[in-house]
């Protein structure tokens, strides 16, 4: 009777390890590893200023993500990302969205050894990571915003959007990256142009 019971407990706990997703503790498999003002990786980007219209749409808010694949032999197709976010002092909370994403990471050559380190053996390549172009405030935010100004702060105002991504290998499993923050300054299209800035830049 205990071997039945040590068996099926066994079993069981296969049965969960064998879903579809592919695990990703930590962003090791797919990381997400920064934000970019453009396509090529050259300048980051951690702060914008982005303005938002009269009707509800927030203009300048296209930035661009690093992402790379760690695992041997497979691609990732990336598909959604997803936003939540956060506003000091609000009285309400701005629900969270997703975005359409078409882009694919390569997976890197494989490597016979990089040393002492938890990282797998094609992490330190760069020719597994790609930089996909994302909308962090699409316009049902914006309008959300434009709605709600009364049980937010007063313009300018700050937001932090927590941002993943998420795709499927070739290998037909679907992997998480691990989120990264992008600080966000809300302001008026009176005060600003409607491009969005990096003060760091």
């Amino acid at each position: 009777m205990k071997l039945l019971k040590l068996f099926l407990i066994t079993l069981t706990v296969f049965a969960v390890s064998c879903g579809d997703s592919v695990r990703n503790d930590n962003g090791v498999s797919f990381t997400f590893f920064g934000w970019f003002q453009d396509d090529a990786g050259d300048v980051s980007a951690t702060f914008g200023r982005f303005a938002l219209e009269g009707n509800g749409i927030a203009t300048g808010t296209e930035v661009y993500a690093g992402l790379q694949n760690n695992l041997s032999g497979q691609f990732i197709i990336v598909e959604r990302a997803y936003h939540t976010y956060t506003v000091p002092g609000s009285a309400i909370r701005i629900p969270s969205t997703s975005v359409g994403v078409s882009s694919l990471v390569r997976p890197g050559p494989v490597s016979t050894t990089i040393g002492n380190t938890t990282l797998p053996n094609n992490a330190l390549t760069d020719t597994n990571a790609t930089y996909a172009g994302t909308n962090l405030m699409p316009a049902t935010i914006g309008q959300f915003i434009s709605l709600n100004r009364d049980q937010l702060p007063r313009l300018p105002f700050q937001m932090v959007v927590s941002t993943y991504f998420e795709g499927v290998t070739s290998a037909g499993r679907r992997i998480k990256s691990n989120p990264i923050q992008f600080e966000i300054e809300v302001v008026s299209d009176m005060n600003i142009g409607g491009a969005a800035e990096d003060p760091a830049a």
